[in-house]
Order: C-alpha cells, then sequence, then structure tokens
C-alpha cells in the first residue's frame, strides 16, 4: 500500500517496530517510506524514530488515535498535512461586584473549562459542545451560551514540541446567576452520568492559572462589540495567533 507514492507501514505492536527498525537499520535509514503507528508506541519510541530511524511527524490523527510519519524521496514536496485540530469550549462565569467567577473542571490535577476536539461525526460546533459537556460533566448542557471569540495559532506545539499544528479554539461564553454557577458545579451535577472530569469548581478568574486563560482573551468575554480581530503574541503561553470576536 503506498501513502503519496511511499511505501507504507503500519506498526500497531511492539514486534511491529522491532522489525521496522531493523530495517531501517540494513538500509541505512535511507528507504523513503511512511509508517502508521498507534500513538501510545510512539510516545514511547518517538526518539528512535526520529532521530535513529530519520522519520519526521507528517500526522497525528484525532479521529484514529495514531501518528503518520515518513521519510520522504529526496526533494519530494508532500501536500500541507491535515494537521488542524479544532476545538470548542464553554466558559460559564459569572459576575458580581466587578468580581468574575468561572466553573472549571478539574482532571489528573489539571484545570480546564468543559469542552474538547471537534469529531467528525458533530453536525456543527453546538452539538459537539453539547456532546463534550455531556461526557466529562455527565450533564446535559441546557444553558445556551454564545460564541465569544475564535483563537487562531498557525505553530501550535504538540506532544512536547515534536510537531506543530494549526489550532482552531471556538470559545462560548453563558454568564449565569451566582447562584447557577454553584449549582452547576454541585457534586449532584455529576450523578447523572460518569463524567470524565475528577471535579466541578467555582474559582476566582484571577485565581486560575492556565496557558489559555490570557488578558486579551478575559477582555473579549468581558466586553462586547462588533466582528473584529486582533493579533496577539500572547494567546497560548507567549504563542503568536490572531483572536477573532
Amino acid at each position: 500500500m503506498k501513502y503519496f507514492g511511499l511505501e507504507h507501514y503500519f506498526i500497531k505492536t511492539s514486534k511491529d517496530l522491532k522489525k521496522f527498525e531493523g530495517k531501517s537499520r540494513s538500509t541505512n535509514h535511507m528507504e523513503p517510506c511512511a509508517i502508521s503507528i498507534d500513538k501510545a508506541l510512539f510516545h514511547k519510541h518517538h526518539t528512535v524514530l526520529l532521530s535513529q530511524c530519520n522519520l519526521q511527524v507528517y500526522h497525528a490523527s484525532y479521529e484514529s488515535d495514531d501518528f503518520i510519519l515518513v521519510r520522504p524521496i529526496r526533494g519530494q514536496k508532500l501536500p500541507p498535512p491535515p494537521n488542524t485540530i479544532v476545538g470548542t469550549h464553554v466558559f460559564i462565569y459569572s459576575k458580581h461586584k466587578n468580581k468574575i467567577h468561572v466553573l472549571v473542571t478539574k482532571e489528573n490535577g489539571n484545570i480546564g473549562i468543559p469542552g474538547g476536539h471537534i469529531d467528525l461525526k458533530d453536525k456543527n460546533l453546538s452539538m459537539s459542545l453539547s456532546r463534550e459537556f455531556n461526557e466529562e460533566l455527565g450533564k446535559t448542557l441546557t444553558l445556551k451560551p454564545k460564541l465569544k471569540l475564535i483563537r487562531l495559532i498557525n505553530k501550535f506545539p504538540r506532544f512536547s514540541g515534536l510537531y506543530k499544528s494549526n489550532d482552531i479554539w471556538f470559545l462560548f461564553a453563558c454568564k449565569v446567576s451566582s447562584k447557577t454557577l454553584q449549582n452547576l458545579a454541585s457534586k449532584k451535577t455529576l450523578q447523572n452520568g460518569d463524567g470524565e472530569v475528577d471535579d466541578l469548581l467555582v474559582m476566582p478568574i484571577d485565581e486560575i492559572q492556565t496557558k489559555w486563560l490570557t488578558p486579551d482573551i478575559i477582555t473579549t468575554i468581558n466586553e462586547s462589540g462588533s466582528l473584529s480581530h486582533v493579533s496577539s503574541k500572547n494567546v497560548y503561553d507567549n504563542l503568536e495567533g490572531v483572536i477573532i470576536f
């Protein structure tokens, strides 16, 4: 099976990987090829694959949960990889006496907000947001959040910088009363389903320490206006990108 004219290998087990490594050594790393490898195997053996086998990451699929690595023909120009990751999240907050409190999720010690990657089966952004909300919290999203901003980063480092991808992030926002916010964070909201998150919390916005909650994003959430955009050098952990709002 060919992948853009390259011999294509499928690596699903450690045995497959050892066989491929042996073939790479015997051909002195020069044989052009492409491999599809399980994400867990790639994480464990990426040093060998990238340095010793002279491969480079071409595409990471969130649908099939694997990586495609290539060793192209000298001078070969492959089409731009479909490395755009699209996500959608919802920022549910209350505002009282100029103090903003936010509904946040806690998973494996990490603070975030409800949401995640868009699946191909999702018909639209709202469906994706509702699905992720239900999967994470075990609760149906009954609020009607509005799209507040879109964040674009064209060189987003993935997996500790092993490769970069385009990143498009749709952020919805919904302002609720303090009581509603506390009710959403109640443990009772996790009893309707298994829920992926460990805990739900209400936190003051100035106490949330994350890479994604930058001053530009906070300002955009607070202010309403006509469609506009701003280039920023701090849209995510000091990465440069564009915010459309």
